[in-house]
């Protein structure tokens, strides 16, 4: 027996990828006389050798299974022809038709030629698959014939019994009294009229003929007056003139107030719980309580646990509220404040090479304390005039008094040598960063070494300052 191997073609897998959430169409079949190779069959785009064309006359789905049904005629045929190829083409939309699905037979068909016998028809079914289209269709032939093989099957046609009629195995189910009989209508009949829950009696009738008509009822239900006198104890709810609550009250709003008011005559504003429930620790978020004076004035308590913090506004002036968990800095009281730190010194001196220390805050005063040399010997400096019989110093800086540009004798000096060396400081613009250094053209070649001393700048000395910011 002849073997078919049947596969998709490599443009037919493309064009079922391409066809999602689109109408995928078998266009039409045919068959050839030609073969190739069983390995590059799914690389085919056409029929090998001479081909006749296939009816589609039935399609079939599950799933993305597909069953079509062709049809080969002999009608057209001059002569005997050797099938050895099937191929099935399909479109996606408004494209052009191409090779799907292929088939190969091992071994030739032999298709009788028309004058050899008339009328010949063969039927061939096809199973194929199409997974990603919305919807698949195919275009059947209207002149192909009718076979005995598509009477009375699924998808066919119904046949005729030996009697002429329809087999009953084809007709659908009956599910009516077959006989027709007048009892069988009479007792379903009276069945049905006796039945009161689909029908009113003449009481039920009566009954609902007496109810309020459409007017009444509706003026009823629009009227919000309490006609029924409904109390809030019945409800659940408290009364506006006073009550317990027994669980939570929640306010669902973004600023949400509980306002308390006096009894007397002018039922004044007298104080205010509110939420304002902006992004937590934003300026606005907070727990307010306000107390509002007879003449008008107001106090206010704000809560603000994103932050941390307490403030009390009086007379429309915010105040602070400091605490253990939230301690003013020195600039909330005005104070100034302490900083202290040192530097390592690189040996380097000269306007080339000026020395600079940057603080957080701009420094009012700027003292150098002392030094330590690497072999830990630690030299403590006291405050000086700039200069006295054992030499020059300038430890101490106002920066108050000084520019953004450098001023003869305003930079740290040690010149105990008394050398006669000039210091230079600045500050920059923000007034965070003190630069200075030593003048080393009123050196002499000798002198030059003296440099990285005189400016505070020995090499692996470390140089401890204080400042008050």
């Amino acid at each position: 027996m002849a073997q078919w191997k049947k596969v998709l073609t490599d443009r037919g897998r493309a064009l079922d990828a391409s066809s999602v959430g689109k109408i995928f169409s078998f266009t039409g079949a045919a068959c050839s006389d030609g073969s190739v190779a069983m390995d590059v069959l799914h690389e085919q785009t056409a029929l090998s050798g001479k081909s006749n064309p296939l009816s589609i006359t039935a399609i079939s789905s599950e799933g993305a299974a597909r069953k079509l049904r062709l049809q080969l005629k002999n009608d057209a045929l001059t002569a005997r022809f050797q099938l050895r190829q099937i191929g099935v083409f399909a479109q996606v939309a408004d494209g052009a038709p191409i090779l799907y699905q292929i088939m190969q037979r091992d071994e030739p068909e032999t298709i009788p030629a028309a004058l050899d016998s008339p009328n010949y028809v063969a039927d061939y079914l096809v199973n194929t698959t199409v997974e990603n289209a919305a919807q698949v269709t195919a275009i059947i032939d209207s002149a192909a014939y009718l076979t005995r093989g598509e009477m009375g099957t699924a998808g066919g046609i119904a046949s005729l019994g030996e009697d002429g009629k329809v087999p009953a195995a084809q007709l659908p189910v009956m599910d009516f009294d077959p006989a027709g009989s007048a009892a069988a209508v009479q007792t379903a009949l009276s069945g049905h009229t006796g039945d009161n829950v689909r029908h009113l009696t003449a009481a039920e009738r009566t009954a609902w003929n007496a109810k309020a008509d459409g007017a009444s009822t509706s003026a009823h239900i629009s009227n919000t007056n309490n006609p029924h006198g409904v109390t809030a104890a019945q409800v659940g709810a408290v009364p506006l003139s006073g009550g317990t609550l027994t669980g939570n009250l929640d306010i669902a709003k973004t600023i949400a107030s509980v306002v308390l008011r006096t009894g007397d005559s002018s039922n004044r504003l007298s104080g205010r719980l509110m939420k304002n429930a902006n992004v937590e620790g934003t300026v606005d978020d907070g727990l307010y309580l306000t107390d509002y004076g007879a003449d008008g004035s107001e106090a206010t308590l704000k809560i603000q646990g994103g932050q941390q913090r307490l403030r009390i506004k009086l007379g429309g002036t915010d105040y602070a509220v400091y605490h253990e968990g939230s301690k003013p800095t020195p600039a909330d009281i005005g104070a100034a404040r302490l900083i202290c730190g040192s530097y390592i010194g690189t040996g380097t001196a000269g306007v080339s090479n000026p020395c600079s220390i940057t603080f957080e805050a701009a420094p009012k005063l700027i003292y150098l304390l002392g030094s330590k040399k690497p072999n830990g010997v630690f030299t403590w400096y006291s405050l000086k005039d700039h200069s006295d019989s054992s030499g020059h110093y300038l430890w101490g800086i106002y920066m108050g008094a000084l520019t953004t540009v450098y001023t003869e004798n305003t930079g740290f000096l040690t010149d105990s040598t008394e050398l006669g060396a000039t210091s230079y400081g600045k500050k920059s613009s923000d007034g965070k960063t003190y630069y200075w250094y030593v003048d080393m053209a009123s050196l002499s070649s000798s002198q030059q070494a003296y440099g990285p001393g005189l400016q505070c700048n020995v090499s692996g000395n470390t140089y401890y300052y204080a400042a008050l910011c």
